[in-house]
Protein backbone atom coordinates (compact mmCIF):
# COMPACT_ATOMS: atom_id res chain seq x y z
CA UNK A 1 0.00 0.00 0.00
CA UNK A 2 2.80 2.38 0.69
CA UNK A 3 4.67 1.33 -2.00
CA UNK A 4 1.53 2.13 -4.51
CA UNK A 5 1.31 5.83 -2.84
CA UNK A 6 5.43 6.32 -3.09
CA UNK A 7 5.11 5.56 -6.37
CA UNK A 8 1.99 7.40 -6.91
CA UNK A 9 3.97 10.80 -5.74
CA UNK A 10 6.86 9.75 -7.68
CA UNK A 11 5.02 10.34 -11.04
CA UNK A 12 3.31 13.59 -10.08
CA UNK A 13 6.84 14.46 -8.72
CA UNK A 14 7.99 14.14 -12.55
CA UNK A 15 4.90 15.82 -14.19
CA UNK A 16 5.31 18.53 -12.06
CA UNK A 17 9.02 18.73 -13.06
CA UNK A 18 8.25 18.54 -16.63
CA UNK A 19 5.59 21.01 -16.53
CA UNK A 20 7.93 23.54 -14.64
CA UNK A 21 10.83 22.45 -17.35
CA UNK A 22 8.91 23.34 -20.11
CA UNK A 23 7.83 27.27 -18.66
CA UNK A 24 11.69 27.51 -17.75
CA UNK A 25 12.49 26.11 -21.44
CA UNK A 26 9.70 28.95 -22.52
CA UNK A 27 11.16 31.80 -20.12
CA UNK A 28 14.77 31.03 -20.55
CA UNK A 29 14.70 31.51 -24.00
CA UNK A 30 11.75 34.33 -24.51
CA UNK A 31 13.99 36.49 -26.69
CA UNK A 32 14.37 33.26 -29.03
CA UNK A 33 10.95 32.25 -29.06
CA UNK A 34 9.95 35.98 -29.89
CA UNK A 35 12.71 36.33 -32.29
CA UNK A 36 11.35 33.23 -34.39
CA UNK A 37 7.45 34.30 -34.38
CA UNK A 38 8.75 37.80 -35.40
CA UNK A 39 10.56 36.11 -38.59
CA UNK A 40 7.77 33.82 -39.29
CA UNK A 41 5.05 35.98 -39.29
CA UNK A 42 6.94 38.92 -41.30
CA UNK A 43 7.26 36.34 -43.71
CA UNK A 44 3.54 35.38 -43.73
CA UNK A 45 2.88 39.26 -44.04
CA UNK A 46 5.40 39.27 -47.28
CA UNK A 47 3.74 36.57 -48.60
CA UNK A 48 0.09 37.89 -48.17
CA UNK A 49 1.16 41.05 -49.53
CA UNK A 50 2.56 39.33 -52.76
CA UNK A 51 -0.20 37.07 -53.23
CA UNK A 52 -2.83 38.31 -55.83
CA UNK A 53 -5.76 38.58 -53.57
CA UNK A 54 -8.81 35.87 -55.35
CA UNK A 55 -12.48 36.79 -55.37
CA UNK A 56 -15.06 34.59 -56.51
CA UNK A 57 -17.23 36.28 -58.83
CA UNK A 58 -20.91 34.97 -59.73
CA UNK A 59 -23.29 35.23 -61.77
CA UNK A 60 -27.58 33.88 -62.24
CA UNK A 61 -29.32 33.59 -65.19
CA UNK A 62 -33.28 32.20 -65.74
CA UNK A 63 -33.46 29.71 -68.71
CA UNK A 64 -37.15 30.82 -70.71
CA UNK A 65 -38.74 28.01 -71.25
CA UNK A 66 -40.32 27.18 -74.75
CA UNK A 67 -43.85 28.06 -74.22
CA UNK A 68 -44.60 29.65 -78.09
CA UNK A 69 -46.69 26.54 -78.30
CA UNK A 70 -49.49 26.55 -76.32
CA UNK A 71 -50.93 23.21 -75.19
CA UNK A 72 -47.31 21.85 -75.16
CA UNK A 73 -47.29 21.08 -71.38
CA UNK A 74 -50.29 19.72 -71.58
CA UNK A 75 -49.34 17.36 -74.18
CA UNK A 76 -46.50 15.75 -73.00
CA UNK A 77 -48.02 14.33 -70.18
CA UNK A 78 -50.68 12.90 -72.75
CA UNK A 79 -48.46 11.44 -74.64
CA UNK A 80 -46.69 9.89 -71.73
CA UNK A 81 -49.20 6.72 -72.12
CA UNK A 82 -48.47 6.30 -75.81
CA UNK A 83 -46.08 3.19 -76.56
CA UNK A 84 -42.91 4.11 -76.38
CA UNK A 85 -43.42 7.52 -75.17
CA UNK A 86 -43.56 7.02 -71.32
CA UNK A 87 -40.22 8.41 -70.35
CA UNK A 88 -40.23 11.42 -72.92
CA UNK A 89 -41.21 13.74 -69.89
CA UNK A 90 -38.62 12.54 -67.86
CA UNK A 91 -36.37 12.38 -70.50
CA UNK A 92 -37.33 16.07 -72.02
CA UNK A 93 -38.53 17.65 -68.94
CA UNK A 94 -37.98 21.05 -67.59
CA UNK A 95 -35.07 19.87 -64.94
CA UNK A 96 -33.44 17.82 -67.63
CA UNK A 97 -33.52 20.40 -70.29
CA UNK A 98 -31.93 23.04 -67.50
CA UNK A 99 -29.01 20.63 -67.15
CA UNK A 100 -28.99 20.41 -70.48
CA UNK A 101 -28.66 24.07 -71.12
CA UNK A 102 -25.71 24.27 -68.27
CA UNK A 103 -23.69 21.86 -69.88
CA UNK A 104 -23.61 23.69 -73.04
CA UNK A 105 -22.77 26.78 -71.05
CA UNK A 106 -19.78 24.54 -69.52
CA UNK A 107 -18.66 23.30 -72.93
CA UNK A 108 -15.37 24.27 -74.22
CA UNK A 109 -16.30 25.64 -77.77
CA UNK A 110 -18.81 28.03 -75.31
CA UNK A 111 -15.38 29.30 -72.99
CA UNK A 112 -13.44 29.20 -76.28
CA UNK A 113 -15.59 31.48 -78.39
CA UNK A 114 -16.10 34.05 -75.40
CA UNK A 115 -11.76 33.99 -74.76
CA UNK A 116 -11.17 34.46 -78.57
CA UNK A 117 -14.27 37.54 -78.47
CA UNK A 118 -12.27 39.15 -75.65
CA UNK A 119 -8.98 38.49 -76.56
CA UNK A 120 -8.48 36.62 -72.99
CA UNK A 121 -5.30 34.13 -74.43
CA UNK A 122 -3.03 37.26 -74.29
CA UNK A 123 -2.54 37.98 -70.71
CA UNK A 124 -0.42 41.39 -69.56
CA UNK A 125 1.12 41.42 -66.38
CA UNK A 126 3.31 44.09 -64.66
CA UNK A 127 4.84 44.73 -61.07
CA UNK A 128 2.94 46.76 -58.63
CA UNK A 129 4.58 47.00 -55.55
CA UNK A 130 5.40 43.10 -54.38
CA UNK A 131 2.80 41.92 -56.42
CA UNK A 132 2.28 41.11 -60.36
CA UNK A 133 -0.47 42.14 -61.51
CA UNK A 134 -3.12 41.60 -64.57
CA UNK A 135 -3.37 44.99 -66.33
CA UNK A 136 -6.77 43.81 -68.15
CA UNK A 137 -8.71 45.55 -69.17
CA UNK A 138 -5.87 48.91 -69.90
CA UNK A 139 -3.30 47.13 -71.67
CA UNK A 140 -0.37 49.16 -72.81
CA UNK A 141 -0.01 47.85 -75.96
CA UNK A 142 -1.91 46.10 -78.72
CA UNK A 143 -0.74 42.48 -79.47
CA UNK A 144 -2.52 40.77 -82.69
CA UNK A 145 -2.07 37.60 -83.84
CA UNK A 146 -3.71 35.72 -86.75
CA UNK A 147 -6.35 33.69 -85.56
CA UNK A 148 -6.08 30.64 -87.18
CA UNK A 149 -2.57 30.24 -86.64
CA UNK A 150 -2.27 31.36 -82.83
CA UNK A 151 -4.53 27.71 -82.38
CA UNK A 152 -1.17 26.12 -83.62
CA UNK A 153 0.97 27.62 -81.10
CA UNK A 154 2.79 24.77 -79.02
CA UNK A 155 4.67 26.50 -76.31
CA UNK A 156 3.29 29.79 -74.42
CA UNK A 157 5.30 33.08 -76.39
CA UNK A 158 6.66 35.16 -73.37
CA UNK A 159 7.10 38.77 -74.05
CA UNK A 160 9.17 41.77 -72.43
CA UNK A 161 8.31 45.27 -73.35
CA UNK A 162 10.23 47.78 -71.29
CA UNK A 163 10.97 51.80 -72.04
CA UNK A 164 14.49 52.85 -72.60
CA UNK A 165 15.97 56.41 -73.35
CA UNK A 166 15.62 58.36 -76.48
CA UNK A 167 11.80 56.94 -76.90
CA UNK A 168 13.04 53.39 -77.53
CA UNK A 169 11.65 50.69 -76.56
CA UNK A 170 13.02 46.79 -75.76
CA UNK A 171 11.52 43.87 -76.68
CA UNK A 172 13.03 40.80 -75.43
CA UNK A 173 11.00 37.13 -75.50
CA UNK A 174 10.95 33.67 -75.49
CA UNK A 175 9.10 30.74 -76.81
CA UNK A 176 10.25 27.25 -75.85
CA UNK A 177 14.34 26.92 -76.38
CA UNK A 178 13.99 29.97 -79.16
CA UNK A 179 15.11 33.76 -77.65
CA UNK A 180 14.89 36.75 -79.46
CA UNK A 181 15.20 40.13 -78.33
CA UNK A 182 15.14 44.11 -80.12
CA UNK A 183 14.93 47.34 -79.86
CA UNK A 184 12.38 49.68 -81.49
CA UNK A 185 11.78 53.60 -81.68
CA UNK A 186 8.48 53.35 -83.80
CA UNK A 187 5.07 51.37 -83.42
CA UNK A 188 3.73 49.01 -84.94
CA UNK A 189 6.31 46.30 -85.13
CA UNK A 190 6.31 42.51 -86.32
CA UNK A 191 8.31 40.47 -84.79
CA UNK A 192 8.53 37.27 -86.59
CA UNK A 193 10.94 35.31 -84.50
CA UNK A 194 8.54 32.86 -82.89
CA UNK A 195 5.96 30.24 -84.75
CA UNK A 196 3.84 33.15 -85.80
CA UNK A 197 4.07 36.76 -86.39
CA UNK A 198 3.22 39.14 -83.80
CA UNK A 199 1.98 42.60 -84.90
CA UNK A 200 2.65 44.95 -81.49
CA UNK A 201 0.84 48.28 -81.20
CA UNK A 202 1.06 50.95 -78.48
CA UNK A 203 -2.08 51.65 -77.04
CA UNK A 204 -1.70 55.87 -76.52
CA UNK A 205 -4.62 55.76 -73.82
CA UNK A 206 -2.56 53.88 -71.21
CA UNK A 207 -0.13 55.72 -69.49
CA UNK A 208 3.05 54.03 -68.47
CA UNK A 209 5.50 55.01 -65.72
CA UNK A 210 9.15 55.47 -66.31
CA UNK A 211 11.30 52.14 -67.39
CA UNK A 212 7.71 50.51 -66.20
CA UNK A 213 8.06 47.00 -67.89
CA UNK A 214 5.25 44.57 -69.24
CA UNK A 215 5.42 40.74 -69.86
CA UNK A 216 2.98 39.50 -72.43
CA UNK A 217 2.10 35.76 -72.28
CA UNK A 218 0.42 34.42 -75.59
CA UNK A 219 -1.33 31.44 -75.01
CA UNK A 220 -2.96 28.51 -77.19
CA UNK A 221 -6.78 29.35 -76.64
CA UNK A 222 -7.23 25.89 -76.20
CA UNK A 223 -4.79 26.05 -73.37
CA UNK A 224 -6.28 29.03 -71.79
CA UNK A 225 -9.71 27.55 -72.58
CA UNK A 226 -8.67 24.72 -70.61
CA UNK A 227 -7.12 26.72 -67.68
CA UNK A 228 -10.28 28.83 -67.39
CA UNK A 229 -12.02 25.84 -67.46
CA UNK A 230 -11.06 24.61 -64.35
CA UNK A 231 -12.12 27.80 -62.35
CA UNK A 232 -15.22 28.27 -63.72
CA UNK A 233 -18.31 26.62 -62.01
CA UNK A 234 -21.79 26.23 -63.69
CA UNK A 235 -24.31 24.62 -61.11
CA UNK A 236 -28.73 24.17 -61.48
CA UNK A 237 -30.73 24.69 -58.64
CA UNK A 238 -33.47 22.07 -58.07
CA UNK A 239 -37.18 22.98 -59.18
CA UNK A 240 -36.12 26.19 -60.83
CA UNK A 241 -34.95 27.31 -64.55
CA UNK A 242 -31.99 29.64 -62.67
CA UNK A 243 -28.20 28.36 -63.54
CA UNK A 244 -25.39 29.90 -61.52
CA UNK A 245 -22.08 30.58 -62.66
CA UNK A 246 -19.15 31.43 -60.86
CA UNK A 247 -15.59 31.59 -61.69
CA UNK A 248 -12.34 32.30 -59.54
CA UNK A 249 -10.26 34.63 -60.28
CA UNK A 250 -7.21 37.32 -58.94
CA UNK A 251 -8.65 40.19 -61.69
CA UNK A 252 -12.58 41.07 -60.80
CA UNK A 253 -13.04 43.34 -63.95
CA UNK A 254 -12.02 40.04 -66.20
CA UNK A 255 -14.10 37.64 -64.40
CA UNK A 256 -17.48 39.83 -64.87
CA UNK A 257 -16.26 40.70 -68.81
CA UNK A 258 -15.93 36.62 -69.60
CA UNK A 259 -19.14 35.93 -67.26
CA UNK A 260 -21.43 38.77 -69.23
CA UNK A 261 -19.82 37.76 -72.56
CA UNK A 262 -20.22 33.57 -71.96
CA UNK A 263 -24.00 34.54 -71.55
CA UNK A 264 -23.99 36.78 -74.71
CA UNK A 265 -22.36 34.18 -76.72
CA UNK A 266 -24.29 31.47 -75.55
CA UNK A 267 -27.48 33.52 -76.20
CA UNK A 268 -26.14 34.36 -79.67
CA UNK A 269 -25.71 30.56 -80.84
CA UNK A 270 -29.40 29.67 -79.38
CA UNK A 271 -31.12 33.05 -81.44
CA UNK A 272 -28.96 31.23 -84.24
CA UNK A 273 -31.00 28.20 -83.49
CA UNK A 274 -34.33 29.49 -83.37
CA UNK A 275 -33.61 31.40 -86.65
CA UNK A 276 -32.16 28.27 -88.08
CA UNK A 277 -36.08 26.36 -87.53
CA UNK A 278 -37.93 29.57 -88.41
CA UNK A 279 -36.08 29.91 -91.87
CA UNK A 280 -36.72 25.89 -92.03
CA UNK A 281 -40.35 26.51 -91.37
CA UNK A 282 -40.22 29.45 -93.72
CA UNK A 283 -38.88 27.81 -96.64
CA UNK A 284 -41.56 24.57 -95.63
CA UNK A 285 -44.76 26.99 -95.75
CA UNK A 286 -43.18 29.10 -99.25
CA UNK A 287 -43.05 25.47 -100.80
CA UNK A 288 -46.61 24.81 -99.54
CA UNK A 289 -47.99 27.98 -100.67
CA UNK A 290 -46.67 27.80 -104.47
CA UNK A 291 -48.17 24.42 -104.77
CA UNK A 292 -51.68 25.78 -103.51
CA UNK A 293 -51.60 29.27 -105.29
CA UNK A 294 -51.21 26.81 -108.88
CA UNK A 295 -53.70 24.65 -107.46
CA UNK A 296 -56.09 27.98 -106.70
CA UNK A 297 -55.14 29.17 -110.22
CA UNK A 298 -56.46 26.61 -111.84
CA UNK A 299 -59.63 25.65 -110.08
CA UNK A 300 -60.22 29.25 -110.71
CA UNK A 301 -59.44 29.00 -114.42
CA UNK A 302 -61.90 26.11 -114.16
CA UNK A 303 -64.91 28.43 -112.98
CA UNK A 304 -64.01 31.21 -115.59
CA UNK A 305 -64.28 28.21 -118.22
CA UNK A 306 -67.36 27.26 -116.63
CA UNK A 307 -69.28 30.26 -116.67
CA UNK A 308 -67.99 31.48 -120.39
CA UNK A 309 -69.13 28.22 -121.78
CA UNK A 310 -72.66 28.30 -119.73
CA UNK A 311 -73.35 32.12 -119.77
CA UNK A 312 -73.15 32.37 -116.32
CA UNK A 313 -73.31 36.17 -114.56
CA UNK A 314 -74.37 34.99 -111.50
CA UNK A 315 -76.00 31.59 -109.87
CA UNK A 316 -79.31 31.55 -108.90
CA UNK A 317 -81.41 32.55 -105.29
CA UNK A 318 -81.38 28.37 -104.78
CA UNK A 319 -78.21 28.32 -105.18
CA UNK A 320 -77.37 30.67 -102.90
CA UNK A 321 -79.75 29.85 -100.23
CA UNK A 322 -77.98 26.62 -100.10
CA UNK A 323 -74.72 27.59 -99.91
CA UNK A 324 -75.25 29.83 -97.06
CA UNK A 325 -76.99 26.51 -95.35
CA UNK A 326 -73.72 24.25 -95.94
CA UNK A 327 -71.79 26.85 -94.51
CA UNK A 328 -71.12 25.20 -90.84
CA UNK A 329 -70.41 21.37 -92.27
CA UNK A 330 -68.30 22.94 -94.78
CA UNK A 331 -65.78 24.77 -92.69
CA UNK A 332 -65.10 21.93 -90.51
CA UNK A 333 -65.26 19.66 -93.47
CA UNK A 334 -62.29 22.26 -94.86
CA UNK A 335 -60.77 22.50 -91.77
CA UNK A 336 -60.12 18.88 -91.54
CA UNK A 337 -58.96 18.63 -95.35
CA UNK A 338 -56.34 21.20 -94.13
CA UNK A 339 -55.30 18.87 -91.38
CA UNK A 340 -54.82 16.27 -93.49
CA UNK A 341 -52.81 18.09 -95.97
CA UNK A 342 -50.90 19.27 -93.34
CA UNK A 343 -50.19 15.77 -91.76
CA UNK A 344 -49.58 14.16 -95.32
CA UNK A 345 -47.01 17.48 -96.39
CA UNK A 346 -45.50 16.65 -93.21
CA UNK A 347 -45.25 12.97 -93.04
CA UNK A 348 -43.70 13.44 -96.66
CA UNK A 349 -41.19 15.61 -95.61
CA UNK A 350 -39.71 13.13 -93.12
CA UNK A 351 -39.71 10.19 -95.09
CA UNK A 352 -37.89 12.13 -97.41
CA UNK A 353 -33.98 10.63 -96.83
CA UNK A 354 -32.43 14.20 -97.19
CA UNK A 355 -34.33 15.59 -94.37
CA UNK A 356 -33.08 13.27 -92.10
CA UNK A 357 -30.87 15.51 -90.25
CA UNK A 358 -32.72 18.50 -90.45
CA UNK A 359 -35.62 19.84 -88.06
CA UNK A 360 -39.17 18.97 -88.46
CA UNK A 361 -41.52 21.63 -89.30
CA UNK A 362 -44.25 21.65 -86.93
CA UNK A 363 -46.40 24.48 -88.35
CA UNK A 364 -50.20 24.31 -88.76
CA UNK A 365 -50.42 21.18 -86.24
CA UNK A 366 -53.80 21.72 -84.25
CA UNK A 367 -53.00 18.23 -82.62
CA UNK A 368 -50.99 19.32 -79.35
CA UNK A 369 -49.90 15.81 -78.63
CA UNK A 370 -47.85 15.81 -82.16
CA UNK A 371 -46.50 19.11 -82.28
CA UNK A 372 -44.88 18.42 -78.49
CA UNK A 373 -43.32 15.46 -79.84
CA UNK A 374 -42.04 17.50 -82.95
CA UNK A 375 -41.10 20.44 -80.91
CA UNK A 376 -39.13 18.25 -78.71
CA UNK A 377 -37.48 16.22 -81.24
CA UNK A 378 -35.85 19.86 -82.54
CA UNK A 379 -34.55 20.51 -79.25
CA UNK A 380 -32.86 17.05 -78.98
CA UNK A 381 -31.44 17.80 -82.70
CA UNK A 382 -30.36 21.05 -81.59
CA UNK A 383 -28.45 19.73 -78.18
CA UNK A 384 -27.33 16.68 -80.25
CA UNK A 385 -25.42 19.33 -82.90
CA UNK A 386 -23.66 20.92 -80.51
CA UNK A 387 -22.54 18.26 -78.83
CA UNK A 388 -21.49 16.67 -81.88
CA UNK A 389 -19.24 19.91 -82.72
CA UNK A 390 -17.44 19.77 -79.04
CA UNK A 391 -16.91 16.23 -79.04
CA UNK A 392 -15.56 12.89 -80.69
CA UNK A 393 -17.78 10.81 -82.53
CA UNK A 394 -17.21 7.79 -79.53
CA UNK A 395 -18.83 9.95 -76.99
CA UNK A 396 -21.45 7.65 -75.72
CA UNK A 397 -23.78 10.60 -74.77
CA UNK A 398 -23.86 11.27 -78.57
CA UNK A 399 -24.54 7.63 -79.25
CA UNK A 400 -27.46 7.99 -76.69
CA UNK A 401 -28.94 11.06 -78.27
CA UNK A 402 -28.38 9.63 -81.81
CA UNK A 403 -30.70 6.52 -80.18
CA UNK A 404 -33.15 8.65 -78.94
CA UNK A 405 -33.54 10.85 -82.47
CA UNK A 406 -34.13 7.91 -84.58
CA UNK A 407 -36.67 6.20 -81.85
CA UNK A 408 -38.52 9.73 -81.79
CA UNK A 409 -38.39 10.08 -85.59
CA UNK A 410 -40.80 6.90 -85.40
CA UNK A 411 -42.61 7.66 -82.50
CA UNK A 412 -43.94 10.78 -84.55
CA UNK A 413 -44.50 8.83 -87.62
CA UNK A 414 -46.45 6.86 -85.77
CA UNK A 415 -48.30 9.36 -84.10
CA UNK A 416 -48.47 11.09 -87.90
CA UNK A 417 -50.41 7.46 -88.84
CA UNK A 418 -52.62 8.07 -85.54
CA UNK A 419 -53.80 11.65 -85.85
CA UNK A 420 -54.16 11.01 -89.82
CA UNK A 421 -56.54 7.79 -88.85
CA UNK A 422 -58.44 9.94 -86.18
CA UNK A 423 -59.11 13.02 -89.15
CA UNK A 424 -60.00 10.36 -91.78
CA UNK A 425 -62.95 8.85 -89.21
CA UNK A 426 -64.29 12.56 -88.82
CA UNK A 427 -63.81 13.73 -92.32
CA UNK A 428 -65.78 10.44 -93.28
CA UNK A 429 -68.64 11.59 -91.09
CA UNK A 430 -68.83 14.93 -92.46
CA UNK A 431 -68.49 13.90 -95.75
CA UNK A 432 -71.60 11.63 -94.95
CA UNK A 433 -73.07 14.85 -93.38
CA UNK A 434 -72.28 16.29 -96.90
CA UNK A 435 -73.77 13.66 -98.90
CA UNK A 436 -76.94 14.40 -97.62
CA UNK A 437 -76.47 17.78 -98.82
CA UNK A 438 -75.63 16.59 -101.92
CA UNK A 439 -79.12 14.97 -101.90
CA UNK A 440 -80.52 18.03 -101.78
CA UNK A 441 -78.48 19.60 -104.20
CA UNK A 442 -80.20 17.24 -107.23
CA UNK A 443 -82.99 19.45 -107.16
CA UNK A 444 -80.94 22.44 -108.33
CA UNK A 445 -80.19 22.94 -111.73
CA UNK A 446 -77.20 21.53 -113.53
CA UNK A 447 -75.66 24.42 -114.21
CA UNK A 448 -75.89 25.63 -110.58
CA UNK A 449 -75.27 22.40 -109.38
CA UNK A 450 -71.75 22.27 -111.22
CA UNK A 451 -70.66 25.38 -110.43
CA UNK A 452 -71.37 24.66 -106.44
CA UNK A 453 -68.89 21.80 -106.91
CA UNK A 454 -66.14 24.06 -108.21
CA UNK A 455 -67.03 26.49 -105.40
CA UNK A 456 -66.45 23.90 -102.70
CA UNK A 457 -62.85 23.57 -104.41
CA UNK A 458 -62.09 27.28 -104.65
CA UNK A 459 -63.24 27.06 -100.79
CA UNK A 460 -60.61 24.65 -99.55
CA UNK A 461 -58.00 26.16 -101.74
CA UNK A 462 -58.76 29.26 -100.50
CA UNK A 463 -59.16 28.62 -96.98
CA UNK A 464 -55.53 26.61 -97.15
CA UNK A 465 -53.82 29.28 -98.96
CA UNK A 466 -55.05 31.97 -96.17
CA UNK A 467 -53.69 29.98 -93.90
CA UNK A 468 -50.28 28.96 -95.17
CA UNK A 469 -50.45 32.63 -95.19
CA UNK A 470 -50.67 33.49 -91.72
CA UNK A 471 -48.16 31.29 -90.57
CA UNK A 472 -45.42 33.09 -92.98
CA UNK A 473 -46.81 36.24 -91.64
CA UNK A 474 -46.53 34.79 -87.78
CA UNK A 475 -42.69 32.98 -88.97
CA UNK A 476 -41.50 36.62 -90.02
CA UNK A 477 -42.84 38.10 -87.37
CA UNK A 478 -40.91 35.19 -85.35
CA UNK A 479 -37.89 35.76 -87.38
CA UNK A 480 -38.22 39.66 -86.69
CA UNK A 481 -38.89 39.40 -82.71
CA UNK A 482 -36.02 37.03 -81.35
CA UNK A 483 -35.76 37.55 -76.96
CA UNK A 484 -32.46 35.88 -75.46
CA UNK A 485 -32.87 32.64 -74.04
CA UNK A 486 -31.24 33.34 -70.90
CA UNK A 487 -31.85 36.58 -69.07
CA UNK A 488 -29.57 37.89 -66.43
CA UNK A 489 -31.22 38.42 -62.95
CA UNK A 490 -28.10 38.75 -60.95
CA UNK A 491 -25.27 40.72 -62.97
CA UNK A 492 -21.46 39.35 -62.27
CA UNK A 493 -20.83 40.27 -58.75
CA UNK A 494 -17.54 39.98 -56.47
CA UNK A 495 -17.82 38.37 -52.69
CA UNK A 496 -16.70 41.34 -50.24
CA UNK A 497 -13.75 39.40 -49.03
CA UNK A 498 -11.24 37.31 -51.47
CA UNK A 499 -11.38 34.04 -50.85
CA UNK A 500 -7.67 33.45 -51.06
CA UNK A 501 -4.98 34.44 -49.52
CA UNK A 502 -6.68 33.87 -45.86
CA UNK A 503 -5.02 36.34 -43.66
CA UNK A 504 -5.66 34.76 -40.47
CA UNK A 505 -5.45 31.46 -41.35
CA UNK A 506 -1.65 32.03 -42.92
CA UNK A 507 -0.54 34.49 -39.86
CA UNK A 508 -1.89 31.53 -37.50
CA UNK A 509 0.06 29.15 -39.01
CA UNK A 510 3.46 31.19 -39.05
CA UNK A 511 2.75 31.84 -34.98
CA UNK A 512 2.86 28.01 -34.53
CA UNK A 513 5.62 27.61 -37.01
CA UNK A 514 7.49 30.27 -34.87
CA UNK A 515 6.92 28.47 -31.51
CA UNK A 516 7.18 25.00 -33.11
CA UNK A 517 10.79 25.73 -34.45
CA UNK A 518 12.80 27.09 -31.41
CA UNK A 519 10.91 24.40 -29.15
CA UNK A 520 12.27 21.32 -31.28
CA UNK A 521 15.61 23.03 -31.34
CA UNK A 522 15.99 23.12 -27.59
CA UNK A 523 13.79 20.21 -26.82
CA UNK A 524 16.73 18.40 -28.99
CA UNK A 525 19.30 20.27 -27.76
CA UNK A 526 18.89 19.06 -24.13
CA UNK A 527 17.82 15.38 -25.47
CA UNK A 528 21.86 15.32 -27.28
CA UNK A 529 23.32 16.47 -23.89
CA UNK A 530 25.34 14.48 -22.11
CA UNK A 531 26.24 16.39 -19.00
CA UNK A 532 24.45 17.57 -16.57
CA UNK A 533 24.53 21.62 -15.41
CA UNK A 534 23.44 21.97 -12.16
CA UNK A 535 22.37 20.99 -9.12
CA UNK A 536 18.63 20.64 -9.96
CA UNK A 537 19.37 18.41 -12.82
CA UNK A 538 21.24 15.72 -10.91
CA UNK A 539 18.36 15.84 -8.68
CA UNK A 540 15.97 15.40 -11.06
CA UNK A 541 18.25 12.99 -13.15
CA UNK A 542 18.86 10.70 -9.45
CA UNK A 543 15.90 11.10 -7.87
CA UNK A 544 17.48 11.95 -5.11
CA UNK A 545 18.99 14.84 -3.00
CA UNK A 546 22.11 15.97 -4.13
CA UNK A 547 24.10 17.71 -0.86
Amino acid sequence: MDNGKTAQKTIQKKDDLNLKELITLFTKNWKWFALSVFLFVSMGGVYILKKNPVFYVNSSVLLKENNNKPGASAALSMLSGLPGLGNLGSMMGGSSNVENEAGVLNTRMMLKETINELGLNIVYRTKKGLRTVDMYPQVPYFITVDSAQVDTVGNTIELKIRPIKNNQYKISGKQGDTKFRAVVSEFPVVIKEASIDIKIDKNPACKLKENQQVRISIFNPNVMTYLLGKKLSVETTKKTTIIRLGLETSNVRKAQDLLSTLIAVYNEGAEDDKKMEIALTANFVEGRLALITEELESVEKDIERFKKENNLTDIGSAAKLFLAQMGETEAKRIETQIQINMIQYIEDYIQNEKNKDKMIPAVGLADPGLQAIILKYNELLIERNTLENTSSANNPTLHTLNTQLVSMRQNILANIRNVRGSLNVMYQDLKSQDQQMNNRVRNIPRQEREYIEFARQREVKQALYLFLLQKREETTMGLMSTTPKLKTIDVPMPGIEPIAPKKTTVLGLMIILGLACPFAFFYLKKQLKTGLDSKEESEQTCETEVI
